[in-house]
Parts: C-alpha cells; sequence; structure tokens
C-alpha cells in the first residue's frame, strides 16, 4: 500500500502488519537504514529495488507504539483492532478493570493519547497518594552516630576507639522502601519519555518531585511490580504497580538524540494478548478448574 497522506515531512504513520510504500524522496537513506538497524525486529524494512518499485517498505511486526529516531523523524504504528478492544485487553491483561479512573481512557483516539492518559492518571493518582500519607516500614540500618540509637556495635566501637561515633544498629521507620522507590523510578522514566505533552509533562515532574524526598529512584524491572504482597493498608499500590509495570514493560531501548535520550513507546500485541487470555481465563474459569501461566509440561 502507498499512501502519501500517511507520510509527512518529519511523521510516518504505519498499520500493524500492513506493508507501506514510501518514496525515496520522503524518507532519507539514513533514516531507513537507522530504523533498519535498530527497530529491523519490529519493523521489516525492504530498501529501495526493482522488487519495491524503487521506494522503501516498511511493515511492523506485531508492535504498535512510537518511535523518535535521531533526525527527528516521528514512527507512528497503530495497532490494527480498535483503540477500544485494545483499551478493553489492556484492562484484563494488568488488572487494572474494574477501577473507575480509568474510564476516560476508552475516550483516546491514538496510541500517543492512550500514553500520555494514563501518565496523567498515574501521576494524579501518585499525587493523591502522597497526600493521603506514604507506605512506610521499618528498615534495618547500621551508622556511626554522635548519639546512641538502638542497639551499640560494640566490636565496631572498640575497632576504632579513637573516634567520637558510637556505631549503632537500628530500625528506621522509613517511607524509602520499594513499594515507593517503584513508583518514583518510573515517573522518572516516563519524564525522560519526552512522549507527555506541556501540561501533562508538568504533573508528571510534580509527582516526581513530591516523591522523590521520600523514596529513592531506584532501578526496577517490570517483574518487580507483578507478584506484590499487599494489605489493607496498602492494597491502593496494587493499580500504581501495575500502571508501574506496563510503562517500565513497553520501554524500547534508548538511542541519542543531541543531549536528551529519547525512549520509543513500544508494545508487543502478541504478548499483550497472551497476558488477556491468561487473565480472561483466571477470571472466568469455574471451579475447580484453574490456570497456571508458561506452566512447562514434562
Amino acid at each position: 500500500m502507498s499512501d502519501e497522506s500517511l507520510v509527512s515531512e518529519s511523521h510516518l504513520w504505519l498499520t500493524e502488519y500492513e506493508a507501506l510504500l514510501v518514496s525515496p524522496t520522503a524518507v532519507a537513506p539514513s533514516v531507513g537504514e537507522q530504523i533498519w538497524r535498530e527497530y529491523g525486529d519490529k519493523i521489516a524494512v525492504e530498501f529501495p529495488s526493482p522488487k519495491t518499485g524503487q521506494q522503501w517498505q516498511f511493515t511492523p511486526l506485531g508492535w504498535v507504539g512510537h518511535i523518535a529516531l535521531s533526525d527527528g523523524m516521528q514512527i507512528h504504528i497503530q495497532p490494527k483492532v480498535a483503540l477500544d478492544n485494545l483499551f478493553r485487553m489492556w484492562c484484563y491483561a494488568y488488572r487494572l478493570r474494574g477501577f473507575q479512573w480509568l474510564d476516560g481512557l476508552t475516550a483516546v483516539a491514538t496510541l500517543a493519547e492512550f500514553y500520555e492518559r494514563l501518565a496523567e492518571l498515574f501521576a494524579q493518582q501518585v499525587l493523591q497518594r502522597v497526600r493521603l500519607g506514604l507506605q512506610k516500614a521499618y528498615v534495618p540500618q547500621k551508622a556511626d552516630l554522635p548519639y546512641v540509637r538502638g542497639q551499640v556495635v560494640v566490636r565496631d566501637r572498640w575497632a576504632n576507639p579513637v573516634t567520637t561515633a558510637v556505631a549503632c544498629r537500628f530500625d528506621d521507620h522509613t517511607s524509602d522502601i520499594p513499594d515507593n522507590q517503584i513508583l518514583t523510578y518510573t515517573l522518572q522514566q516516563i519524564a525522560r519519555s519526552q512522549r507527555c505533552g506541556f501540561a501533562t509533562q508538568q504533573q508528571i515532574n510534580r509527582a516526581y518531585r513530591a516523591l522523590s524526598g521520600a523514596a529513592r529512584p531506584l532501578p526496577f524491572s517490570p517483574a518487580d511490580c507483578d507478584g506484590r504482597f499487599y494489605t489493607r493498608l496498602n492494597q491502593d499500590y496494587q493499580p500504581l504497580h501495575a500502571l508501574c509495570r506496563f510503562f517500565l514493560e513497553h520501554r524500547g531501548p534508548t538511542h541519542e538524540t543531541g543531549d536528551h535520550a529519547i525512549q520509543p513507546f513500544l508494545v508487543d500485541m502478541a504478548h499483550l494478548y497472551e497476558l488477556f487470555v491468561a487473565e480472561w481465563l483466571k477470571a472466568h474459569l469455574p471451579a475447580p478448574l484453574f490456570i497456571k501461566s508458561h506452566e512447562k509440561m514434562v
């Protein structure tokens, strides 16, 4: 398929699994080569040749989302399914069905709006949690203090008798715990992605500033956001961690644009569909039947 309306000076619109032919005058050789080298596993690239009528051919391989290339070119990959169906699959896959604060997402028209709306809602919920008070826990600490706190570590004290500091072991009641650090780290990654408009970016920055003083942005993987333990005191963290998992799971590899690192937003539709099916079956299988995803059979 060749459609000039899908190509502009700095934008390229693709659809999942649909090949698009693009004139060599619309995409520079360096841009086409960058797509092939950095995203060849996500977008099949055919260079201009007699086979393609001397045009570029780009075919997304089951990935949807947004990529910003180093020369300013923006690639937008839309899913074949309608966005409202994608939203329903996403809710099941990330166990977020039933949360009323997500209702407004069904009105979005593009994946870029989908991402930005999620980021905005995430920042709002983090700010709400900060206002209500962050989850805290007692964390074992060991430090040299000018006073006695908790238990004195006698061996350390006599190892350096010259110092006036006292080696102490104590429990610190702190909000700098993984439940909050995951939120801080995710906000930091969203802010760095440069995927959001000015107003949403300000809200993300506001939430990050409010949280970073209480919890460090230590690196976490998407898997760290899943299967966490919740009680009645921190159960409202569960949808927040599900959103963290989504944002962290769909970051693409970074590359440099000037002095700024731009992070692509890419969703593996096959993986999303697999998660959706697993969660749907868990919710609808009658007892005593149950399902385990990725169970190994010997």
